[in-house]
């Protein structure tokens, strides 16, 4: 499988070399636009997880009855994403749906990266620069 990171930094180049072996270049670009869904999910979901992360460290400033609530809340959100995390991881699934944006993105990245690993599987390698181009002969 090629690199995720060579096909984002020269996606000339990859075009170019499996333009030889007769993949289309949009094929290149379907794991582009992929890659680029999986990491805008990824960006948004980090995103959430800091403004919880923030949330919970001014739980303290509270007054007690309202500290009580929003520590409830936290930890159930972050009991939400860890079931969401191990069904994903288990059966491949989607959760069910949930009003959680973080478990939501969760399941959304999960579901990017498996796109964007498919159609990475499905690019054969650059060919090695000794390799003749043109048909192959068949006896």
């Amino acid at each position: 499988m090629l690199d995720i990171k060579l096909i984002r930094e020269h996606p000339d180049l990859v075009k170019a070399e499996l333009g030889k072996r007769g993949v289309e270049a949009a094929e290149v670009e379907r794991v582009l636009v992929a890659d680029q869904r999986r990491r805008k999910i990824q960006a948004e979901l980090d995103q959430l997880r800091a403004e919880r992360k923030r949330r919970s460290k001014e739980v303290g400033k509270l007054p007690p009855q309202e500290r009580e609530a929003a520590i409830a809340q936290i930890r159930q959100e972050e009991a939400d994403e860890a079931k969401a995390a191990s069904l994903i991881e288990d059966h491949g699934e989607s959760a069910p749906a949930t009003r959680s944006p973080i478990v939501q993105a969760a399941i959304d990245l999960a579901a990017a990266e498996r796109d964007t690993e498919s159609l990475a599987l499905m690019l054969p390698n650059i060919p090695r620069p000794y390799v003749l181009v043109g048909a192959s002969e068949a006896d």
